[in-house]
């Protein structure tokens, strides 16, 4: 009996050692993530149908919807890769999106669109690399959720990129969207794409590197 409680004590100890020593490597926390991905058409004479898909889990991610009606066509590939490895978050990967049509007046709309979000916290001084070549369908924000001081960027068209250190134990939002539409007033089809790299890594960036003033003032 004696010898089963020592080995209980020596094994509930290296659990909490080992547990301990988890949580002191984790350097980044991810809150949420979000993959979001959909075609969509409206037509004049009935209710909205949506194809979609989603996904929460890190890693890679990819899907392709494509559909096909009698005079539509809609298509997006959302291709990202979530990865987190204790000090390093990266993200990177790129959306697709084409739609037509062949009868422009039996439509409202048909889009295609694709959404990425990620929450996170660096728990201890990190920095941020962040490029992105959005559409002018596209919308890219990064911003300091725990000052909400202004620390926000909407970017469209062109290319957005960023170098700047991170606060640790605040909380930071990513997110990339685009759409791609076709009106019955406009072309009868379109074809967009995004591209997007990020990656959050221990450190700080060098003193000549861009601020978020400098990168604002850049797109303004």
């Amino acid at each position: 009996m004696e010898f089963v409680m020592k080995l209980f004590s020596q094994t509930l100890i290296m659990i909490l050692v080992l547990v301990s020593f988890g949580v002191a490597q984790a350097q980044i926390t991810l809150h949420f993530l979000d993959r979001f991905t959909s075609c969509e058409i409206l037509p004049t004479d009935a209710q909205p149908t949506t194809w979609s898909d989603g996904n929460h889990v890190p890693g890679p991610y990819f899907i392709d919807l494509d559909i096909d009606l009698e005079d539509h066509h809609l298509r997006t590939v959302h291709d990202t890769a979530v990865i987190l490895d204790e000090s390093t978050l990266t993200v990177s990967g790129s959306f697709l999106g084409t739609v037509s049509t062949d009868d422009p007046a039996s439509i409202i709309y048909l889009m295609a669109s694709a959404n990425l979000i990620v929450h996170f916290t660096p728990m201890e001084p990190s920095t941020v690399a962040l490029e992105v070549t959005i559409p002018a369908g596209g919308e890219v924000y990064f911003f300091d959720m725990t000052e909400w001081n202004g620390d926000f960027d909407h970017q469209g068209p062109g290319l957005f990129t960023l170098d700047d250190t991170l606060v640790a134990g605040h909380e930071y939002l990513f997110q990339v969207f685009y759409s791609v539409q076709v009106n019955p007033g406009g072309p009868q089809q379109g074809e967009e794409s995004v591209t997007l790299s990020l990656t959050v890594a221990p450190g700080a960036v060098a003193a000549e590197a861009a601020s978020w003033g400098e990168v604002k003032a850049l797109y303004r």
